[in-house]
């Protein structure tokens, strides 16, 4: 990163430029030959998006910015070198181009969440982290220099402001974050798994002392059982809690949401859940099976 700081390349459409300074070094050419082959490495992108269209589309861009342009002109433009492979670069037009500069910036929202989760998929214990992240990436968005939005969409047109591309990467940036909160967010913060978000005993007595009954049918078991505590030695609220702090380290998109999901339509019975050998699975669906 700092020799490319050091070099400020700057690719016109026609010429590739150097800052002056840089450019009056003995070894100005090969480090810039390296710094060019450095900048593409292609990462195809698949067909199941897992991080990989925001990584494919910033080769790209950067690619684009120190002069592919120029050198897949000059290599179609050489009889000895075929074209069988290289013309579908003319593919990419104008507006293909602002696309993936808009999803080389917006991607990072999305797959700053991805990321954390392939570390650790549990959502729960880490679901403050998820949020924080996603407000991160909004906020660097939003700090990019209007110059940089230039730059990049000069990279797919010559006259354009970065305006347009300005809008439609934050636009697409607030629409994952707006489907994270609709997906994942907000059932993580919802009952059941709410009540393993935080202080799990504080949780457990705002539902004990709580007069409108849960919606959700296994938070409103339960409450029933918190309130049937004392009749009930094996479902104390000492035990409810270590057994929420369990739950909290359940996988949340497993068999034990299926589970839940089932539950809630009357199709399932009760399940088991391998949760790295914890048994929150089994033990949350022995507690809350307990009341009819």
């Amino acid at each position: 990163m700092p020799s490319f700081v050091d070099m400020d390349m700057h690719w016109d459409g026609r010429t590739l430029w150097v800052n002056s300074d840089f450019a009056a070094r003995e070894d100005c050419h090969e480090r810039v030959f390296s710094a060019i082959l450095n900048v593409m490495k292609f990462r195809k992108a698949t067909s199941s998006r897992w991080v990989t269209f925001g990584v494919s589309c910033r080769s790209l861009i950067a690619a684009q910015a120190v002069g592919l342009d120029g050198l897949v002109a000059q290599v179609r433009s050489d009889p000895k070198c075929s074209d069988f492979y290289i013309h579908g670069y003319s593919k990419l037009s104008t507006r293909i181009g602002q696309y993936c500069a808009a999803t080389a910036l917006a991607s990072n929202v999305a797959d700053s969440v991805i990321l954390l989760l392939l570390e650790d998929d549990r959502v729960v214990p880490q679901l403050e982290s998820l949020e924080q992240a996603t407000r991160e990436e909004l906020t660097w968005l939003s700090d990019l220099s209007w110059y940089t939005w230039r730059r990049l969409a000069s990279l797919s047109d010559q006259n354009a402001t970065g305006a347009a591309l300005r809008t439609a990467t934050i636009g697409s940036g607030l629409t994952i974050r707006a489907f994270l909160e609709q997906k994942l967010f907000k059932v993580a913060r919802g009952y059941p798994w709410c009540l393993a978000v935080g202080d799990v005993g504080q949780n457990l007595s705002q539902l004990f002392l709580s007069q409108t009954p849960p919606r959700d049918q296994v938070t409103a078991r339960i409450q029933k059982l918190l309130k049937a505590g004392s009749l009930c030695e094996k479902h104390s609220s000492s035990q409810m809690r270590q057994m929420l702090q369990h739950f909290a380290r359940a996988v949340f998109v497993t068999r034990l949401q299926r589970v839940l999901d089932q539950r809630r339509s009357g199709l399932a019975q009760g399940s088991s859940v391998d949760d790295q050998g914890c048994g929150a699975g089994t033990w949350f669906h022995g507690c809350v099976s307990a009341i009819p």
